[in-house]
């Protein structure tokens, strides 16, 4: 199966202007709505751009799927990533297994690490996949460990405990956020956040540290990033909490020489710092923004949680930016809200922002709260994404080839 899509380019325009069309010329077509002027005045290295038409086309082809087979069923499918060689890694964190599967690139099964419990191959928590130098990493949230293993075989290798220890000391009772990045192949970003209490819920952060590959702290703060908001409530006499997905936080990816992007979901305007958190340059794109309504928030609630979306404050607008990841060629992949609750938009962009192509691709809006870890990769050439399959209700990971034709 094959999809199309055409989109316009985007050009670039100096800030002086895009000023001037905020605060002067209503025809040169920049939504005012939102008044992204505010937060585009007084950047420094600011790329700004506008609409013209030459159009790209991103042709997705569906191959394969990754689940499923003879030797697993999956009970609680979550994180997952890919290496360099195309094979699949998929956690299943449901109660009594707690295991990692490994998978062919032609969907065939290999084997599986893990089980539930704390010994050093165990885990009670597995998260955050990620591939590094034919290296798996895996967060125990749990157990507050990083196990390391190779990937062909796929074996253990070593552990790291990350408190209590003199990283999570000096981070004056933070607790780790399961955000980590690899700034170098010996240096690690790693992020620590508030621990919940009822005076925070509303606007919690996480400091990120440089750490070295023992996961010890090598440098101060570098900066901080805004959790997701948490709304209490009450259910049945007991206290609840929910996350809404159109409250503001904040995004970040790496490239691949680990340059650090920041964003604030509410406006798509991006930053470029260095590995020292020095800022260097960004970029921005105007976006018109989706009205947020009372049937949204019920839409992201459940039973237990409904009664706070009937009682809650709403936002005027949706965030602007969902998600942010670079894949393998150094391309940063963003996904947009729209004012479909179906589906996303993506943005496919070079390294200074630049628009390569756009597609729009099923993502229900009102499931995007946490955004912890990403539920699509891009790696060799393939677009992964994790799926629900409907005759199961289960999810899966579906592989699809990306083709982006020439100008």
């Amino acid at each position: 199966m094959a999809s199309i899509f055409s989109f316009p380019e985007y050009k670039m325009v100096s800030v002086a202007l895009f000023l001037l069309c905020f605060g002067i010329v209503s025809g040169c077509g920049v939504d005012n709505e939102n008044n992204d002027s505010v937060k585009v005045q007084g950047v420094k290295n600011l790329m700004v751009y506008t609409k013209d038409q030459n159009p790209d086309t991103v042709i997705l082809s569906r191959e394969l799927v990754y689940g499923d087979t003879m030797n697993v069923l999956f009970r609680s499918m979550r994180d997952f990533t890919v290496d360099t060689a195309g094979r699949v890694y998929i956690t299943d964190a449901a109660r009594g297994v707690k295991k990692i599967h490994q998978f062919k690139p032609d969907g065939n099964y290999i084997k599986s690490i893990g089980g539930e419990g704390r010994g050093p191959r165990e885990f009670l928590g597995p998260c955050c996949l990620k591939i590094k130098n034919e290296q798996l990493f895996v967060y125990d949230h749990r157990q507050f460990k990083v196990n390391i293993y190779s990937t062909e075989p796929l074996s253990y290798q070593k552990s790291y405990t990350i408190t209590p220890g003199e990283l999570a000391a000096s981070s004056q009772g933070r607790i780790f956020s399961h955000s980590y990045y690899f700034l170098t192949d010996s240096t690690y970003l790693v992020g620590f956040s508030e621990s919940l209490s009822p005076d925070n819920l509303k606007n919690r952060y996480a400091d990120y540290y440089r750490a070295n590959r023992k996961w010890e702290k090598s440098s101060g703060k570098l900066f901080s990033q805004l959790r997701p908001k948490i709304m209490l409530g009450d259910f049945q006499g007991k206290k609840i909490y929910e996350r809404f997905p159109f409250f503001e936080k904040s995004l970040m990816a790496v490239s691949r020489k680990g340059y650090i992007y920041r964003a604030q979901t509410d406006s798509f305007l991006v930053k470029k710092y260095d590995k020292e958190g020095n800022y260097l340059e960004g970029f921005y794109y105007p976006y018109q923004r989706a009205s947020v309504n009372r049937e949204d928030a019920l839409n992201a609630t459940n039973t237990m949680t409904r009664g706070i979306a009937k009682g809650m404050d709403l936002p005027k607008h949706w965030p602007v930016l969902n998600s942010m990841e670079f894949d393998d060629k150094n391309r940063l992949w963003i996904s947009t809200i729209t004012n479909s609750r179906e589906k996303l938009q993506w943005w496919v962009l070079d390294k200074d922002g630049k628009l390569i192509a756009r597609f729009r691709w099923a993502g229900k809006r009102a499931e995007q709260a946490y955004g912890l870890e990403p539920d699509i990769l891009v790696r060799n050439g393939f677009f992964y994404v994790q799926e629900k399959n409907k005759s199961t209700e289960g999810r899966r990971v579906v592989k699809y080839r990306i083709n982006i034709s020439s100008r």
